[in-house]
């Protein structure tokens, strides 16, 4: 490239970086304008000597994409920079109705981890499991990829495929790599279990709960009362549904104002409220989380702890609870940027995860899912039995 058309874009990029800068303090969490600029003319330089000294000829496009990248993915697990190419992907996959391979996907330092694989997917067919790491999509490092960008290059249209690599920890660390079939899910969204004195809701896909909401609540209606009258609701290894999911799920048990999405000024941009006269679960209510709950199943637990006092079993949650803009830029670019906060009564979860309120370990082994959830149960039990003999 020549010297005066990589300087013209440097001067461009620059404006841009400083305008981001500027607008949203997106990397330096600076307060003076002239502190940003300082940054941004060292960047400039830095460039310059790269382009004009390194031992190979370089563009300069693909650099300042990487910078762009780096500086999104820095952020959080979901803000990220979209190329044109993954922009024209992302909306062709809605378009010709999303699938996928069945696997559900939270990112971790230097790659992403699998953390629920759907009964009967191409995924499970291939036998990928919880724990595992998908190291390449498309032949692109996972590692380098936002959430958003990974379920990007992860769905599809169905009956197209997805290349993966994948590292299995569990099986003396052996690499594999796959090509998987993108299909739509059908098994269940839910799951009912009824026990001797706790019933459990375990949430299989919380993004399809919506089109089985009324199943839902026939099929919570139709348990109560028994002799337990205590729900457990699993919501371990959900990562996939939003706010607008988790509403859906909570309409079976609250009512009324029950989130708040709040800007970086505190200002409240919009209300969550479940109205209408129904029915609802009359019984106690506790949750079951872990480390692979992330954003509307973390809605979920955030939402029964605050308006229905429900305890939360398990572990510390991923912590996302953000809503995210897709802002067009000149080039057919996009970013994807966090600009929004959900809350419950009782605070944010975004950043930094839901706390449990009883601490239930998951361990390890092929049985430490269900090993926890039958020791949240019987804790569950043990509490309703202790406060009903108090009273």
């Amino acid at each position: 490239m020549a010297s005066s058309s990589w300087r013209s874009m440097l001067a461009v990029a620059s404006c841009a970086v400083l305008g981001l800068l500027l607008a949203g303090s997106l990397v330096l969490r600076v307060g003076a304008a002239e502190g940003s600029y300082r940054q941004v003319v060292v960047f400039s330089e830095a460039l310059g000597y790269v382009l004009d000294k390194y031992v190979d000829p370089l563009d300069a496009e693909p650099l300042l994409r990487g910078a762009y990248e780096a500086m999104l993915t820095s952020l959080d697990p979901e803000s990220a920079y979209l190329t044109a190419e993954e922009i024209a992907h992302w909306d062709r996959a809605i378009a010709e109705g999303e699938a996928d391979p069945g696997l559900s996907l939270l990112k971790i330092p230097g790659s992403l981890m699998v953390v629920a694989v759907a009964p009967g997917s191409p995924a499970a067919q291939a036998g990928l499991e919880p724990g595992d790491q998908v190291r390449l999509i498309e032949g692109q490092r996972a590692g380098e990829l936002s959430l958003v960008q990974a379920h990007v290059w992860l769905r599809g249209a169905p009956g197209t495929r997805v290349q993966l690599e994948v590292l299995h920890p569990h099986r003396n660390f052996e690499r594999e790599r796959l090509v998987l079939d993108r299909v739509r899910r059908s098994d269940p969204p839910f799951a009912l279990e009824v026990g001797e004195d706790v019933a459990v809701l375990r949430i299989h896909d919380l993004a399809r709960l919506p089109s089985s909401a009324s199943a839902l609540k026939e099929a919570l209606a139709s348990v109560y009362p028994w002799r337990g009258e205590r729900l457990l609701v699993d919501l371990r290894g959900e990562t996939r549904g939003s706010v607008a999911d988790a509403l859906a799920l909570l309409e079976s048990f609250v009512q009324g104002p029950v989130l708040w999405l709040r800007d970086r000024a505190g200002a409240t941009v919009r209300v969550a409220e479940i109205g209408g006269e129904r029915w609802r679960w009359p019984g106690a209510v506790a949750v079951l989380v872990n480390g692979a709950c992330a954003g509307g199943a973390e809605a979920v637990a955030a939402v029964l702890r605050s308006e229905r006092g429900a305890v939360v079993y398990g572990e510390r949650t991923y912590g996302m609870g953000a809503e995210v803009d897709r802002i067009a830029l000149p080039d057919g670019a996009a970013l994807v940027l966090a600009t929004s906060r959900w809350e419950s009564r009782q605070g944010s979860w975004h950043g930094q995860g839901l706390a449990p309120d009883v601490e239930v370990r998951g361990g390890s082994g092929p049985d430490a899912g269900e090993e926890q959830l039958r020791r949240a149960m019987e804790l569950f039990g043990n509490a309703a039995k202790a406060a009903k003999d108090a009273a």
